[in-house]
């Protein structure tokens, strides 16, 4: 304010001699100083104020795409805008007007978390990466608990958190049969790496000599870590309802399927067979097998009818398809009961075959008397039917 008031005092005053100047040297230089200072504040304070307005367009552009960005990712994914972070990958970032809405893009096939935003009008694009805060429940261990324990629904608590980490437990049903491989502190969140899956087993409580049944009194139900198994320590109880002890089994051994000879029904061969013979109850019968029982075992008698041996098969095996091909019901020389049918009339003759012929096969048959020779199916031993 002084130096105001000298340059209005230089402007309008004057000096009573006659000889004076209209100013005085030092009131002349003030003048000039106060109004170049003048100037540079009014150049200073525009220069904030253009600024300031700059700075404010640039947040409220900032703020428009943030907004726009949040609505289009909640309309994709079904959310929400309020659970979308949005975040520039560049901080420095200045964000110009865009008249039109901006248009937005997935910027990577294969991820959600990165979206390109695009001004239409100008060309104008930024990458921006989006956080999705999803709440969903957790699991808790309520208290501090040591690895090998073996959890139960009381151990643990129901928490609802942001965005769980890939492997967390929130269903307290996943905790059946687990034990904790490492301790635990109250407060931690189930991790599915903390746990391992544990396993029933059979451990034998006497020793079982080799061909006795294993009944259920004699083992053992216990768990243990299915990583410490193997995939033949794993089998339903009724296994050993059906089958006897493999070999020489030891007090506290963990059974195995190898361990057990599984009970089959199959027809069994009683006693040694020659090639060639045919399959009778009295030589094959449906008995208990026990062991691992060949695909193409048989089991009644049905599917060896009309079949006899195509090797020697000893007395105890187990029948199979492959020791058998099917009998001849005709042979060559055999007298065969021919039937021709004609409408309801029918037809029966004796002729004498000339081939061997099996069940459903063809046989040349002929006439003993005329020498006639005709063609027909072999229906069963000795008998035919015409074509």
């Amino acid at each position: 304010m002084p130096l105001l008031w000298h340059v209005f005092a230089g402007g309008n005053c004057r000096y009573v001699g006659i000889a004076s100047p209209q100013f005085s040297t030092h009131t002349a230089v003030m003048k000039n100083i106060t109004v170049l200072l003048m100037v540079l504040l009014t150049a200073l304070l525009s220069l904030n104020a253009h600024t300031d307005d700059a700075e404010f367009a640039s947040i409220d552009n900032h703020q428009q795409l943030v907004s726009q960005t949040q609505h289009w990712v909640a309309r994709e994914r079904n959310l929400d805008p309020s659970q979308i972070d949005v975040r520039s990958t560049d901080r420095r970032l200045r964000i110009p007007h865009c008249r039109e809405p901006f248009e937005f893009a997935f910027a990577f096939q294969s991820s959600q978390k990165t979206i390109k935003a695009q001004c239409p009008d100008t060309g104008w694009q930024v990458f921006l990466g989006i956080t999705v805060h999803v709440q969903s429940e957790v699991l808790r261990y309520r208290h501090d608990l040591n690895a090998g324990h073996i959890l139960s629904p009381d151990d643990v608590s129901l928490d609802i958190i942001d965005n769980p980490a890939a492997g967390t437990i929130v269903d307290v049903a996943d905790l059946r049969d687990t034990s904790l491989l490492v301790p635990v502190k109250s407060g931690d969140l189930v991790s599915r790496r903390q746990l391992a899956v544990m396993l029933e087993v059979f451990e034998l409580k006497r020793d079982i000599p080799a061909g006795e049944i294993i009944s259920r009194a004699d083992i053992s139900v216990i768990r243990q870590r299915e990583s410490s198994l193997t995939d033949s320590q794993s089998f339903s109880l009724q296994l050993l309802d059906s089958g006897v002890a493999a070999s020489n089994l030891n007090k506290g051994r963990i059974l195995s399927r190898y361990d057990i000879k599984e009970r089959h029904r199959a027809l069994v061969i009683q006693k040694g067979l020659a090639r060639g013979q045919v399959i009778t109850p009295e030589n094959a019968v449906i008995a208990d097998y026990y062991g691992k029982l060949p695909t193409d075992a048989l089991s009644d008698y049905d599917s060896v009818e009309q079949m006899h041996t195509i090797r020697n098969l000893r007395a105890g095996a187990v029948l199979r398809l492959s020791d058998l091909t099917p009998s001849n019901v005709i042979n060559k020389g055999d007298d065969v009961q021919l039937s021709i049918s004609n409408g309801a009339l029918e037809v029966t003759l004796t002729m004498t075959a000339l081939n061997n012929a099996r069940l459903e096969q063809r046989v040349i048959l002929m006439n003993p008397e005329s020498g006639e020779k005709i063609q027909a199916v072999a229906t069963g031993p000795g008998r035919a039917q015409g074509l």
